[in-house]
């Protein structure tokens, strides 16, 4: 496409030039508008650089910037640029986290949405997580941010909306204000039926909003500033949070005789979740260090399963035949390692009657992620086809990397089944090669691993100025900080053979099927080096899990586990409501009943079969 040359900067007053300018500008953002609607998802990018080339020389820097104003067309150009500039630096930023190459289209774009429109409250929401992502800013400065996002998306979403009632503004400036400042700048649209005349719609609550408040009090319940963070929470319609001795770690001296009283499916004596441990790590160090090599952040594993695109995946592993030779490094840990220790926890007896293991890995930057959501291990196949909620007998995680640093494991004293709320959980924080065992029907989830994050004292005491903020974006983190990851391999053991009660046993699905040892998948053959099958030694049979130094080590219980709170968000107007993509559910309404309802909610697993369902019958 040939650009068009940018104009000579117009003389104060000359209206005629602005004016033209602004018709000029606004046909090349609907150009790119219509693009985004014909499939491509980011549109013609080269429509957004001739909106910023023919506007950039007359958008002058204003602080103090009031939506009453934004009147007129020229008055709204520097709004039509900042909202330009800041889908260039979305798609400049997710070319950086898929590429993980410095692009400085990123501190160009992200730079002019801020400075030609100070209110544009999305893209200091996307700056918020761009620093979060990449460690660029301290956590406090991230929270101010976000905090600040979230005041903007209110102011402007308010001024857009006395804009749009006040009968002096012009319709065709009032399209502007609608797209502009409404759309994108708040996350704000109109919901209504566009067939029935009369039905005018209501305007939505702010999406920019809603995910500043909830990051905002993410990072402060992480921090442990909870009543900085109960005022964003209050604003959702929500009932219950995660109490703050959760997120402290406050173990409570208070003990439970009948701890165990609504749980079922396992014997009393294997309800306490534990960890084992032993002084050198569980694992030997040369499996050990193998399982880090196959997984480790930039290993092949991640981009040719192409982790970061999909939602939840998980293999299924048969147990092998007795006295026969692990095929793989995951199946020698699974059955030398980590199955005799699930006897130990479970009894022999009981332990005979696994048949197989369902495992996936996750790896998560530290201080810069969120967790991982509050969640039932359950058969998701039988789950859709039947209705029927089952579960692996024990779950486990064995943590690799990001000790003491990562996020703890949070294991509630939960089933689908509870009527109440949880009165208790236990808290594991991460120790390199130990083994968490807890049982399968537990309701369980990550908290956000902190790193180095700010006490609660010095996240109240706010951070620099927005504009030093600004500046310290552009700054490389440390190449150290860049490394630290939570590295955790979980093991499901089943009493039956979940594939079986499949429809079909899908690559990248649930308990779905090894992959071939072949070139598009060298993280297998990388596990596979040095394993031939056949019969193995009696030596390396059934105890290798179990020695004399090894530590059974009890998991801290932490009471209460939910703290319940009134909200401020009225029952009668469109309330604001969590991302479903970011929530994990460590902030709630209406209790308990969320996480079994949650279990019965369509994911892209389920689409994906119906899209193949109808494909069949078309």
């Amino acid at each position: 496409m040939t650009k068009e040359p940018a104009p000579k900067k117009a003389k104060s007053g000359d209206a005629v030039v602005l004016e033209d300018l602004a018709d000029k500008a606004w046909q090349h953002y609907q150009n790119y508008l219509e693009s985004c609607e014909e499939g491509n998802e980011e549109g013609d990018s080269d429509e957004l650089t001739e909106v910023i080339l023919l506007l950039e020389p007359h958008i002058k820097k204003n602080k103090s910037v009031k939506i009453k104003d934004l009147r007129t067309k020229t008055a709204l150009l520097p709004v039509l640029c900042s909202v330009a500039s800041y889908f260039l630096a979305d798609q400049a930023i997710a070319i950086f986290l898929q590429e993980k190459e410095w692009s400085d289209e990123i501190r160009q774009h992200l730079g002019l949405a801020i400075d030609s429109f100070p209110l544009n409250a999305a893209a200091l929401s996307m700056g918020s997580n761009f620093a979060r992502m990449t460690k660029r800013l301290q956590s406090a400065q991230i929270i101010t941010w976000y905090e600040q996002a979230a005041e903007y998306a209110v102011l402007v979403r308010s001024g857009a909306m006395l804009l749009l009632e006040d009968d002096t503004v012009d319709h065709s400036v009032k399209e502007w204000i609608e797209l502009l400042l409404l759309n994108q700048i708040a996350g704000v649209e109109l919901d209504g039926d566009e067939d029935d005349e009369e039905d005018q719609g209501e305007w939505s609550a702010s999406t920019v909003e809603s995910t500043s408040r909830f990051m905002a009090a993410m990072l402060l319940s992480t921090a442990g500033d909870h009543d900085r963070a109960l005022n964003h929470l209050k604003e959702f319609p929500l009932t219950h949070r995660l109490h703050p001795n959760v997120w402290l770690g406050k173990a409570d001296k208070v003990e439970y005789k009948n701890s165990c009283s609504r749980i079922s499916s396992v014997s009393c004596d294997a309800v306490e979740p534990v960890s084992f441990r032993r002084p050198d790590g569980l694992l030997p160090v040369d499996l050990y260090q193998r399982l880090l090599n196959v997984f480790k952040p930039d290993a092949a594993y991640w981009k040719e399963s192409d982790y970061d695109k999909r939602g939840y995946y998980s293999y299924f592993m048969d147990l092998p035949p007795h006295g026969q030779a692990p095929s793989n490094a995951l199946e020698e840990v699974m059955v030398h390692y980590l199955l005799p220790l699930a006897a130990e926890q479970l009894g022999k007896q009981t332990a005979s009657t696994i048949c197989g293991f369902e495992w996936w890995v996750h790896t998560r930057p530290i201080e810069a992620n969120l967790g991982h959501n509050l969640h039932f291990d359950t058969d998701e196949s039988l789950l859709a086809q039947e209705g029927k909620i089952t579960h692996p007998i024990l779950s486990s995680v064995l943590y690799l990397t990001g000790g003491t640093s990562g996020g703890a494991t949070i294991v509630l004293d939960q089933t689908p089944d509870s009527e109440l709320d949880a009165e208790q959980c236990w808290r594991s924080v991460p120790v390199d090669n130990s083994f968490l065992v807890f049982p399968g029907e537990l309701l369980h989830g990550v908290l956000p691993c902190p790193g180095k994050n700010p006490t609660a004292a010095a996240a109240a005491k706010g951070s620099k100025p927005l504009v030093a903020a600004v500046a310290d974006l552009w700054k490389k983190p440390p190449a150290a900080a860049e490394t630290q990851n939570r590295l955790t391999l979980m093991v499901g053991f089943w009493t039956r053979r979940v594939p079986d009660k499949m429809k079909e046993q899908r690559l990248y699905g649930p308990c779905g099927p090894m992959p071939p040892c072949t070139e598009e998948h060298t993280w297998v053959q990388e596990l596979s080096k040095g394993y031939k099958g056949g019969k193995a030694k009696a030596s390396e049979i059934a105890t290798a899990g179990v020695s004399k130094s090894l530590q059974v080590v009890p998991i801290p219980r932490v009471t209460p586990t939910w703290e319940q709170f009134h909200s401020n968000a009225a029952l009668d107007d469109l309330p604001l409501m969590i991302p479903r993509a970011i929530d994990h559910r460590f902030f709630v309404h209406s209790g308990s009943m969320c996480f079994r309802e949650s279990l019965f909610e369509r994911d892209e697993f389920d689409q994906e079969d119906d899209s193949e369902e109808e494909d069949e019958e078309s």
